[in-house]
């Protein structure tokens, strides 16, 4: 995939990641890494890293340190910078977004940065124009936000990973009144998660739930005005065969990973002053 200019700032090459993080709580599918103990109890509002955990990463630099073996991820910038996972195979997602939403095999994701003011009435079209300018091929999904993508977000946890924009300049409260006349703006939290297990279908709709819930605890936590935006979207992946995790909730064994690195990476990105506009280049920066 060639590399775009947007500006004076330039995209990362793909990066292909030669192995899988080490798994302490879980096995991956395939692989001969040891089970390893329950994973510890969570002490609310005590950050918590156990051995298994990295730091969570801020900007595009970040995004090869959290991801499992076969995928690559890039930032292609053109008239609007783009985020793009590509699976060596096939994984089974469950996706909110725009455009391959559903339950279903993905080969790659896509997180693209639209204008604030965004109005097409066709998302799904524009999602699959992009696709097809970048060269992706198959089944996929893909996702659209206000933020400016190169705000990303990376965190992971004994092998389960997200990768979130934050954009909260229009919280909503999910049961607050006249959401429908106030109208919807683009700003959006968009999370891409991968677990390195297969899970059964009812654990990935259970595991968007999980999602939801770390998302907003989080903002609640920064004072945010709302649990969320109304154009949140979610994207979780996880192997297509294996033996099926039967559970995605909180405190189930991929769902509790789930939740703090969800709780991680969304405090990290409230945390940048304005994720709209990316004002010269970075090589990103840690979180701790």
């Amino acid at each position: 995939m060639p590399v775009r200019r947007a500006g004076n700032v330039r995209a990362p090459t793909p990066v292909r990641i030669g192995s899988q993080p080490t798994l302490n709580a879980v096995t991956p599918t395939g692989a001969g890494s040891r089970k390893g103990a329950c994973v510890p109890d969570h002490v609310p509002g005590r950050p918590h890293r156990s051995a298994g955990e990295r730091p969570y990463r801020y900007g595009v630099a970040g995004l090869a340190h959290h991801l499992p073996h076969g995928v690559t991820a890039v930032a292609v910038t053109d008239e609007r910078p783009v985020l793009v996972w590509h699976c060596a195979g096939p994984w089974l997602a469950i996706s909110s977004g725009a455009y391959g939403g559903g339950l279903g095999v993905r080969s790659w994701v896509l997180n693209a940065t639209v204008p604030p003011g965004y109005d097409r009435p066709d998302p799904a079209e524009h999602i699959q124009e992009v696709a097809t300018r970048l060269g992706l091929a198959g089944a996929g999904t893909g996702l659209l936000t206000a933020v400016d993508v190169r705000h990303v977000v990376s965190a992971t946890s004994h092998g389960v990973t997200v990768q979130v924009t934050t954009g909260v300049s229009q919280p909503v409260w999910a049961a607050g009144p006249d959401v429908a006349a106030v109208g919807c703006q683009p700003g959006t939290i968009n999370v891409v998660g991968w677990s390195p297990v297969r899970l059964s279908d009812a654990a990935l709709v259970n595991a968007v739930a999980t999602v939801a819930e770390a998302k907003a605890q989080a903002l609640g936590e920064a004072g945010v005005d709302g649990t969320g935006t109304c154009t949140d979207a979610t994207v979780l992946l996880c192997p297509a065969d294996g033996t099926a995790e039967p559970y995605g909730g909180p405190r189930s064994r991929i769902g509790s990973l789930l939740a703090r690195t969800v709780h991680q990476a969304v405090s990290a990105g409230l945390r940048v002053p304005d994720p709209t506009i990316w004002p010269e280049p970075t090589t990103g920066r840690s979180f701790r």
